[in-house]
């Protein structure tokens, strides 16, 4: 794959600059400022306040950039292909693209929840311990949150970064985010939010009785992400094209519940350990563009894992080859095939509008309003003259370098690393070629999806399966997210009110007490003290004992496990302690 990277065509018409869509409809990573782009792009160095939505949506990125999300893409891609080469147009071929679909949007439903539960662990659990296998989240929030003007020793920095964490998550912006996410409805067809969520927070639960190894919850967030993303089978499965209808979407749903169900297995603890003495070698940390590397596949075989990869590298193959293509747009659709896989492993940041300006010698300056923010060397086939342009900042996953695209009237004139950066010039070439497709691609996309949707309205193999996808992925999840809730009519009783409001639902829709939760769940996700709890309630103006009363009664009435209180026996020559500790 990496000669690829050497084809002439492909970086040539990535920087002739094919006009993009507008960065504006683009996803980026959150509600970064000017400033604070510019500030990362010298310094490396994102702010406090941004903590939270950097690793739940670097968590998203980390998932879908595994084994199993380069299937999807792949899958995704055998499906665009089939439309613009008309393949469709048969009987036979319409019967592949049914059967891929199926596949794609099953298993999309299905890994919502768990990939939303991730993230959102990611930002309101995951805390460092003594694992040296660090999750790529934690590992970049390390590298892009604290503060580089401040002595800190190296063996302290874990400890620093934990208070920074526990810090964030106590603050009036954390407690909103979690708020906001245990006022979401319980069902998974609305986002899967909270479902997956309390499915991801119970799972822990249950693996934690089989190792102490999980005491360090970054590691668990790392494990449970490359169990269920990092598994070859269902990345094969994938790419099963005699599978369809509901046989898929069972397939699918079975492979997930067998990987959950690995958790609560006999020999966890050894798994855990040896994945960790793999992972902490940065073989899972740093993957790279296409199909990542994948030595290490929880609970497959070897041989197993290489049938997945080999079937993976052939479609990949396939859906790269740049041959001459009498129709253009079957070329392009390889070309940016290929860019759409590089693209995998780059989030992007943010953007800022700004003012673009290239001149004789060959300089382009941007402006905001009348002051320069950057400049540096065009492009050669830039043209002369200014307009209307943007500056779009990534993060490039495996190495943590800012790469920054200058656009004029839609059209890439320049690109920037950060100061420091040391990428070689193939790698700097591949990135911004990547980069330039994924904005290209967004519009083309949205094209062939509505081709797609107009192709499978009325077909009723697809929406009998899709429908059944929901209905699985609903049975899937509730059971997870009200596991400890007992006994059963309990449990029913949980879902029923929380199917709408969430615990907004289930806390007789007290706003406040939905507040206290989520302070006391950031608080204590670990183990705290009462009386720090308290300390911490105070300066939210919230009455610390009173709120615990009323959890407490809630928790008795209704089966559900919000807390607990843990009395430590006293050590040699010291006090008895009491700590509280939040399943929520």
């Amino acid at each position: 794959m990496n000669g690829l990277l050497d084809d002439r065509r492909f970086q040539s018409l990535a920087s002739e600059g094919s006009s993009v869509e507008p960065v504006s409809n683009l996803m980026t990573l959150g509600d970064l400022q000017k400033q604070d782009l510019i500030n990362w792009f010298l310094n490396r160095q994102l702010p406090f306040e941004l903590l939270g939505v950097f690793l739940h949506e670097l968590t998203h990125h980390w998932c879908f950039h595994s084994i199993v999300g380069t299937s999807l893409t792949l899958l995704r891609l055998q499906i665009e292909e089939a439309i613009v080469s008309q393949r469709c147009a048969t009987e036979i071929g319409f019967a592949v693209l049914t059967r891929n679909a199926v596949r794609f949007d099953a298993a999309i439903a299905v890994l919502r929840p768990l990939a939303e539960g991730l993230a959102l662990f990611a930002e309101h659990n995951a805390e460092l311990g003594e694992s040296p296998a660090l999750s790529l989240p934690s590992h970049w929030g390390l590298q892009l949150f604290l503060d580089r003007g401040q002595p800190i020793k190296s063996a302290q920095v874990i400890d620093y970064f934990k208070m920074f964490c526990w810090e964030y998550r106590v603050s009036a912006l954390a407690i909103g985010r979690k708020g906001n996410l245990l006022t979401q409805p319980l069902r998974t067809n609305v986002g899967g939010y909270l479902p997956g969520y309390l499915t991801v927070r119970n799972l822990y639960r249950m693996a934690l009785a089989r190792t102490n190894r999980f005491r360090d919850t970054d590691l668990f967030l790392n494990y449970l992400r490359d169990l269920v993303f990092g598994d070859s089978q269902l990345a094969f499965l994938l790419q099963d094209s005699s599978l369809g209808g509901m046989d898929a979407v069972n397939a699918i749903a079975e492979q997930l519940a067998g990987r959950f169900s690995l958790l609560n297995s006999a020999d966890l603890d050894e798994r855990v350990k040896s994945f960790e003495e793999i992972a902490s070698k940065g073989d899972l940390r740093h993957p790279e563009a296409g199909v990542p590397p994948h030595e290490w596949s929880i609970f497959n075989s070897a041989n197993k894992t290489e049938s997945a990869l080999d079937l993976l590298r052939v479609k990949m193959r396939d859906l790269t080859a740049f041959r001459d293509y009498h129709q253009s747009s079957e070329w392009e659709l390889r070309i940016t095939a290929y860019a759409t896989l590089l693209q995998r492993g780059l989030v992007r940041l943010g953007y800022i509008d700004v003012r673009v300006v290239v001149n004789e010698h060959g300089r382009v300056v941007a402006y905001d309003g009348e002051n320069p923010i950057i400049a540096g060397n065009a492009l050669s086939q830039a043209q002369l003259g200014e307009g209307p342009g943007q500056l779009v900042f990534y993060l490039i996953q495996d190495v943590g370098v800012p790469m920054l695209l200058c656009l004029r009237d839609g059209k890439l004139v320049a690109h920037f690393e950060s100061p420091g950066s040391n990428m070689s010039k193939d790698k700097v070439s591949a990135i911004v070629s990547a980069a330039t497709f994924g904005l290209i691609r967004y519009e083309a996309s949205k094209v062939l999806e509505t081709m797609l949707q107009s192709l499978l309205n009325q077909n009723d193999e697809f929406q009998e399966a899709m429908a059944h996808a929901e209905e699985i992925t609903e049975g899937v999840y509730w059971h997870k997210a009200l596991l400890f809730v007992i006994p059963d009519q309990k449990r029913e009783e949980a879902y029923l009110a929380m199917e709408e409001t969430g615990f907004l639902g289930l806390l007789g829709d007290d706003e406040e007490l939905v507040y206290a939760l989520a302070a006391l769940s950031l608080a204590a996700a670990g183990h705290a003290r009462p009386d720090h709890l308290e300390t911490v309630f105070s300066k939210l103006n919230v009455n610390f004992e009173l709120c615990l009363t009323k959890l407490k009664e809630v928790q008795t009435a209704c089966g559900f496990p919000l807390f607990e209180l843990i009395d430590l026996p006293p050590g040699p020559g010291g006090p008895a302690l009491q700590f509280l500790h939040s399943f929520v």
